[in-house]
């Protein structure tokens, strides 16, 4: 998704189009209702559906130009992870994968 978000935002970039994407990690949902996951386990479900909505009306109603970033993310641990994975090697984010996710 990260992929094809930044293609679609240089693609669109000509006509004024800005392209973001929203990146939660678990959302309480029908979706997730019945979902086993050991990461949602160990992680939790912190967030709502009116969270994301919240920050996605957010965004979208900011000019253009007050959006520095093509990716968000949404919730706490979704900012710390992104933030730390920024710094750290790829080798350790993907021990860290396996911990979390296994």
């Amino acid at each position: 998704m990260r992929g094809l978000t930044e293609g679609l935002n240089i693609e669109y970039e000509k006509l004024g189009i800005k392209v973001i994407d929203v990146m939660p990690l678990w959302v309480k949902s029908d979706m997730t209702a019945d979902i086993e996951v050991t990461s949602m386990d160990r992680l939790g479900i912190h967030l709502t559906v009116n969270d994301v909505a919240k920050t996605l009306c957010k965004l979208t109603t900011s000019p253009n130009r007050k959006l520095k970033s093509t990716h968000y993310s949404v919730g706490m641990p979704a900012k710390l992870f992104q933030a730390v994975s920024q710094v750290t090697p790829d080798s350790v984010i993907r021990w860290v994968n396996t911990k979390v996710g296994a």
